[in-house]
């Protein structure tokens, strides 16, 4: 990610109940802060706007079972 200044998909797989306040949290705990930006989401595989490019959350529809969410993450530095 860091080192050929390419985008990465992360797919996760949630139960948005599990998370109390409903926000889910993609940032791998080994990158610098803001070396990288959530640069688009998908739940279920639609486009999904309501994420927060910086902080690195996508905040999770309310339903009873799992979703699936699949983000990208940029290095700032990339180009898109």
């Amino acid at each position: 990610l860091l080192v050929r200044k390419q985008p990465l998909t992360l797919h996760f797989r949630p139960y948005a109940q599990s998370f109390p306040d409903g926000i889910l949290r993609v940032a791998p705990d080994l990158l610098p802060h803001g070396s990288v930006r959530l640069t688009a989401c998908k739940i279920d595989g639609a486009q999904y706007k309501d994420f927060d490019a910086e902080a690195l959350t996508v905040k999770l529809p309310k339903t009873g079972s799992s979703i699936k969410v699949e983000v990208t993450l940029t290095p700032t530095g990339a180009k898109r």
